[in-house]
């Protein structure tokens, strides 16, 4: 079985969510954007932070996921369903434990507590078995 290298193959699925984030990030400041005060500098400035708060996340997140389940799947010498399942969980639980996307969803919902690290960690550790399911390709 040959293995795909970590740190190489997590850096190009990384860069795909950084523009993912930076795209979603111009949309969202867009939204926001008659809500800011100022000249178009302040304006420019608004959408550069929000462009790259949402890019950088984006990334985070999936160079988290993928760079767990390539860890697990050259520990286990295996690529089955167990791996991006388990990377769609530890990247649930960085994501609403921690605190990556308090930046996005109010900070009510991501309180960094235990329930919200289980929930955003079953949430994350689900999707990649639907995808399996519904033949979904990358």
């Amino acid at each position: 079985m040959e293995y795909r290298p970590i740190l190489k193959t997590t850096m190009e699925l990384a860069t795909p969510g950084l523009a993912n984030g930076i795209f979603c990030g111009s949309g969202f400041a867009l939204m926001t954007l008659p809500l800011v005060e100022g000249g178009i500098g302040r304006c420019a400035i608004h959408s550069a932070k929000l462009m790259g708060r949402f890019g950088l996340i984006g990334a985070a997140v999936t160079a988290t996921f993928a760079g767990v389940s390539l860890s697990l799947e050259k520990y286990r010498k295996k690529n089955d369903l167990i791996n991006p399942a388990v990377g769609g969980f530890v990247t649930g639980a960085a994501c609403f434990g921690y605190g990556y996307a308090a930046n996005i969803i109010p900070k009510a919902i991501a309180g960094r507590s235990i329930p919200m690290v289980i929930a955003g960690g079953t949430l994350y550790a689900m999707m990649p078995p639907i995808y399996s399911y519904f033949n979904i390709k990358n």
